[in-house]
């Protein structure tokens, strides 16, 4: 490539046609937007199965004819028991269910169509975990195995079979959904490239071709795309497997169908940029006007941030600016990749619409199969089982949620519970209590019903005093006034109790208590300033629902009596009382004390929200504001405020402050 560029250069003395040249023979690697797993380390065949995107709805394309034809003969019999581990999955043919209605039942469903190509090992573990140890020899140097595949229907099994008999030994999962529709199965070989440039009067062209070779196939897509109901559409594309979960009476406990139809949610492969081919190309008469087109088409391919839809767009104007230019038959083969591409974009964007609603409704039934009472319906091991049946259904599309932002992030992320074995026939081993409780599994925040927390934090409130008449102002100014100061730190707790525990958004009534250490009374009435404390009570409503699985946001309103204490058992107020002697009119003036309560007492109300943090399903850590106004009534002592000579001694006072509180908590959820 360096040598028919410096041909270029040599021959051509336009800077831009030179870096035009660079950029059309540039040879970048496919970009994938959908990342897989790495496997290329891993040990052991069953290592590399735990990267399979979807394992309890495998893909079966790629076994042998004689393997569906015996799979799809067990299956008109009743429901299919298999041994599933790791890579291997066995099919039990002897194992029968033993109840009659363990059959299954045709369902028709939207055809649909989708392609995944797989290019190396870890995208084939990924896709086909079944097949990849027989297929991975066809990923030679520059090789991929492209999968197209329609399906319209699925064959659903009438209930879960609750006892089987025969050869059952290994049994581990029962065919739930079987889909049917169409499919190939081809291996692309790329070929080697031949390249050759015409600049001035030198001919040139880039081109790669590529063989494709049928692997496996049944039915036909294109007439099962146009004829859902034909004869070509009954081909086994896939299995929809559930665990076999026994009681401790030894039943198979009940699925719930969790995820059923969502399947794999597709691939965007983008082309890669180096089969575009300069064909015939000549620079004899060059039109900057139509190279400079051509560059932004290219450029904008190279461009991730770019819609791909712009991209087409950029190719169309290439076409159209000149029908017989140089570029045409180049402009309308990208045309048509890209809206290949374009067309993965909106099939992928479907599925992410589908596993959307499919999770949401999936998790509101979870949560009313848990809210069951009656044991007789719902007992702890069948609650225990649909919990897991949900995570290990969901698990394999914890990505595409933390995309769609209906679950969090973070390595350790998974969609639910905690993380899954998606394999077992063994009974929980927490239910000999009858609880399926765990403390390291995410929390059902908004679902306790009993909450206990120990809070601590800053306030900040001062209540400056007066009477109604504004007198203490009137007597000795604005800044004059009386204050009873609640900033600073305190100390307290709270405890709630919800109404619905069975919903993801918690409502319910809560009762708090607080310490205010740093609480103090006016100087005028306690001048060594040192904090005498105050303490509230009170109770309010709140409403919690989680963010994701670990964190949780509350809302809430609050109100509760505020008192101020007092170190001095017995405040007097010193009262002065003139006297007139009715003889010769002298005056004369007793003092003499009188009992007052200068302890403040009032109430706040306050708008609460803030964050929780579930280290354990039981314990919370979180962070709360409060935004909030107070009222409090006290007796005010004219002669201690500054009052000289007042009309009454002692007066009623009462004061208004807006507050701010920031606070952290310790919480426990039961």
């Amino acid at each position: 490539m360096s040598s028919i560029a410096a041909l270029g250069k040599q021959l051509i003395p336009v800077v831009f046609t030179a870096s035009l040249s660079t950029l059309l023979l540039g040879c970048p690697n496919k970009q994938l937007i959908t990342e897989t797993p790495t496997v290329e380390n891993a040990e052991s065949q069953q290592a590399t199965c735990k990267v399979a995107k979807d394992p309890l709805n495998p893909l079966i394309v790629e076994w042998p004819g004689t393997a569906k034809i015996d799979f799809d003969s067990a299956s008109q019999r009743g429901v299919v028991f298999v041994s599933y581990v790791g890579c291997n999955l066995k099919v039990l043919s002897s194992c029968r269910a033993t109840t009659a209605d363990s059959i299954y039942e045709m369902t028709s469903v939207t055809p649909a169509r989708d392609k995944l190509v797989m290019s190396d090992l870890s995208e084939l573990y990924a896709r086909l975990p079944l097949g990849a140890a027989s297929l991975k020899g066809e990923l030679g140097l520059g090789s991929s195995l492209e999968l197209d595949y329609i399906a319209v229907g699925q064959r659903i099994a009438k209930e879960t079979p609750k006892k089987f008999s025969g050869d059952c030994e290994g049994a581990t999962h029962f065919v739930r959904t079987i889909t049917v529709g169409a499919y190939s199965l081809d291996a692309h070989a790329a070929g080697k490239a031949a390249a050759s440039v015409e600049v001035g009067s030198a001919g040139g062209g880039l081109s790669r071709q590529e063989s494709k070779r049928n692997i496996r196939g049944s039915g036909n897509v294109e007439s099962c795309s146009s004829d859902p109901l034909g004869t070509s559409c009954g081909a086994i594309l896939q299995l929809g497997l559930a665990p076999l979960t026994k009681s401790n009476k030894g039943e198979v406990l009940n699925s719930a169908g969790f995820a059923s139809g969502i399947g794999p949610l597709g691939q965007v492969v983008v082309p890669d940029l180096a089969e575009l081919s300069l064909g015939n190309a000549t620079f004899r008469n060059v039109d900057s006007g139509y190279l400079k087109l051509v560059d932004d088409a290219i450029r904008s391919e190279k461009d991730t941030s770019t819609a791909t839809a712009n991209k087409i767009s950029k190719w169309e104007t290439v076409r159209d600016a000149r029908p017989e230019g140089d570029f045409v038959d180049e402009a309308n083969g990208r045309i048509k990749e890209w809206r290949d591409v374009l067309e993965a974009e909106n099939r992928r964007r479907e599925k992410l619409d589908l596993l959307r609603t499919r999770y949401t409704d999936d998790k509101n039934k979870l949560n009313d199969l848990l809210g069951i009472q009656s044991e007789s319906l719902a007992s702890a091991d069948q609650k225990s089982a649909w919990k897991k049946e949900f995570d290990v259904a969901y698990q394999p599309y914890e990505k595409e949620l933390q995309e769609l932002g209906l679950v969090g992030g973070g390595a350790s992320a998974t969609p639910v519970m905690s993380t899954p074995s998606y394999s077992t026939n063994s009974p929980p081993s927490d239910t000999s209590s009858g609880s399926s409780f765990d403390v390291t599994g995410p929390a059902k925040v908004g679902e306790e019903i009993v909450i206990i927390k120990g809070d601590f934090g800053m306030h900040a409130q001062s209540f400056g005093v007066d009477t109604s008449a504004d007198e203490i102002t009137a007597a000795l100014g604005e800044d004059i006034k009386p204050a009873y100061d609640l900033t600073g730190f305190y100390a307290g707790g709270q405890a709630a109790v919800n109404f619905d525990s069975d919903s993801e958004i918690g409502a319910g009534i809560m009762a708090y208590g607080r310490y205010y250490v740093q609480a103090k009374l006016p100087k005028e009435i306690n001048p060594s300033e040192e904090a005498t404390g105050a303490f509230e009570v009170g109770a309010g409503f709140r409403i919690a629902t989680p963010v994701d699985d670990r964190i949780g946001f509350s809302l809430g309103i609050q109100g509760g009596a505020v008192k101020f204490l007092n170190p001095d058992e017995n405040p007097v107020c010193e009262v002065s009382t003139v006297q007139v002697d009715p003889i010769d009119g002298t005056q004369s003036t007793d003092a003499t004390e009188e009992e007052y309560d200068p302890d403040a007492i009032g109430g706040n109300v306050d708008l609460a929200f803030g964050f929780d943090f579930y280290p354990l399903s039981f314990m919370s850590l979180g962070l709360s504001g409060l935004l909030g106004w107070g009222h409090v009534e006290a007796q005010v002592c004219g002669s201690k405020v500054g009052m000289v000579n007042p009309t009454t001694p002692i007066m009623e006072a009462f004061g208004e402050s807006f507050s701010a509180t920031a606070a952290g908590h310790l919480g426990f959820h039961f």
